[in-house]
């Protein structure tokens, strides 16, 4: 199971009444459910990251530097994601 077959199960099962996922799905689905904070002690934190090849096109660097750059925390921001430094 992943959360694209939980979201699936979640609008499909009548018996289903919620579905624990990551908080940038939640925001990216708002007509599903409501969203419902839980303790930051329960909360389970994840990384981002990206892999950028050897010899990769340069609008591949040069979104990683745009990422790298804190231009894209706003975007980040709004998906649920919290830039920990």
């Amino acid at each position: 199971p992943n959360s694209g077959s939980a979201r699936k199960e979640f609008e499909t099962n009548p018996n289903a009444d919620a579905w624990i996922t990551w908080l940038d799905w939640a925001i990216s689905n708002p007509d599903i459910g409501d969203i419902v904070h839980i303790s930051p002690s329960n909360t389970i934190w994840r990384d981002m990251n990206i892999t950028v090849r050897k010899n990769a096109p340069e609008e591949v660097n040069n979104f990683a530097t745009w990422l790298q750059s804190g231009n894209a925390d706003k975007i980040f921001y709004k998906y649920g994601w919290i830039k920990n430094n």
